[in-house]
């Protein structure tokens, strides 16, 4: 069992997904295995007390994968986002449709095109891959092929995801993400950056000697 202390530096709302996501793009894991872990969890409930109180409830199929997402804050449903292996979509607290998105895989089961629709209107997202299969790089265009940012991945000798940076759709950096992993490959520190530079959130995970 593995113990996990949080050093928030901002208020803000995680979304597991998304980094879950990126992580299913890059290999076929279970998402039970991406979220490191043991035995055939059907649920997570993760709760932040503070000013406010929100809840974020995952849930898993039985082979492993995400299929349904749940926010609430301070009781409150806000959003829920439903998983299946191509497609992904969400409505709001009051059940209205908010976006869908289809995925493309190639051969080996990775994602290499996502088409998202919303009221805001339609994206295309394109990945790209190294030799070694993993994600270095994603595009995403609105349909007139307008460039809107991109994301690059960097990875350690190891091939653990070391640096994530988001770029504007004039190519500045908006924000980065530094990850630390323990000697034995578990993530022991998530520092994010602002475009400045400035540090803007930090995660520490500590875990007991079975970890």
């Amino acid at each position: 069992m593995k113990n996990i202390r949080y050093l928030i530096l901002t208020v803000f709302v995680i979304v597991v997904a998304e980094s879950c996501r990126h992580n299913t793009i890059n290999n076929n894991q279970t998402d039970w295995q991406l979220y490191e872990l043991n035995g055939k969890v059907r649920t997570i409930v993760e709760t932040t007390i503070g000013r406010d109180t929100s809840k974020l409830k995952i849930s898993f199929s039985p082979d492993g994968m995400l299929t349904n997402q749940q926010y609430y804050l301070n009781n409150q449903l806000v959003r829920q986002t439903f998983y299946t292996d191509s497609m992904r979509w969400q409505y709001n607290g009051q059940n209205e449709f908010e976006w869908l998105v289809m995925s493309k895989r190639n051969s080996q089961g990775q994602i290499v095109e996502d088409w998202s629709q919303s009221p805001l209107g339609d994206v295309v997202t394109n990945y790209i891959y190294n030799d070694k299969g993993q994600l270095i790089q994603e595009n995403s265009c609105q349909n007139d092929d307008q460039q809107m940012s991109s994301v690059v991945y960097e990875y350690n000798q190891q091939g653990q995801l070391q640096r994530e940076t988001t770029f504007n759709e004039n190519g500045q950096t908006e924000m980065s993400t530094l990850y630390a992993y323990t000697k034995k490959g578990l993530t022991s520190e998530i520092q994010q950056y602002d475009s400045h530079s400035n540090l803007i959130q930090q995660q520490n995970f500590i875990y007991d000697k079975a970890g």
